[in-house]
């Protein structure tokens, strides 16, 4: 019978450090005497830290900013949570659920009118620039890069530029300072154009509007 206890509890601790090994992650906008702190908890807990917001199953961050790693997370339906989560993970030594840690930033759903946990949830189902043809423009804010792992993470294809072949899901995100580069696609009403506000409110509420 202890023999049987002996298995039982083995396994079980097996089964933990396999389900820990599994938990990667990243941090955004953590104060840098917390953050060494953060990642040796993630270390001891079993689990892995990354900077590459394509390659986390968490982010860890204080509030919802309109940042390269936050949008991306949401994008790609990756749990946002406080640094509470981590804490009570390391005390017990086992990640805990990440849905009782989400991020809550009233002033953030206020502002953007969205839940993090409905528009998770719906980025998990599909994302949202599944099937879309994405071009940047260069003067547009966050950046071409940092726009390219946004969109790459809601599912877009991320393009530099238009094929000969056009396709029925085209969008290009510009801005008035690159107005020259746009007019044509406009006069030939063959793309979509937003600004990059607007991809930010629809990633935020996992809602396209255009």
């Amino acid at each position: 019978e202890n023999n049987k206890k002996i298995c039982t509890r083995k396994k079980i601790l097996e089964s933990l450090v396999e389900n820990s090994s599994e938990t990667v992650v990243s941090f955004s906008y953590l104060k840098s005497r917390h953050l060494q702190e953060m990642k040796q908890f993630v270390d001891k807990t079993g689990g892995t830290v990354t900077d590459e917001i394509t390659e986390c199953s968490v982010l860890v961050t204080d509030k919802i900013r309109c940042t390269m790693k936050i949008l991306s997370a949401i994008a790609r339906g990756c749990p946002i949570v406080n640094a509470n989560w981590l804490k009570h993970s390391y005390t017990v030594q086992m990640f805990q659920d990440v849905d009782d840690f989400l991020i809550v930033d009233k002033d953030a759903e206020r502002k953007y009118k969205f839940q993090l946990k409905e528009s998770l949830a719906k980025a998990k189902t599909k994302r949202l620039l599944d099937g879309y043809n994405v071009l940047v423009t260069p003067s547009v804010k966050p950046g071409p890069q940092e726009m390219k792992v946004i969109i790459s993470c809601a599912g877009g294809n991320y393009v530099l530029n238009w094929t000969n072949t056009q396709y029925s899901k085209e969008l290009i995100v510009t801005c008035d300072k690159d107005r020259n580069r746009w007019k044509p696609a406009w006069d030939n009403d063959f793309a979509k154009i937003i600004d990059s506000d607007t991809l930010v409110t629809s990633i935020i509420r996992q809602k396209l509007t255009i």
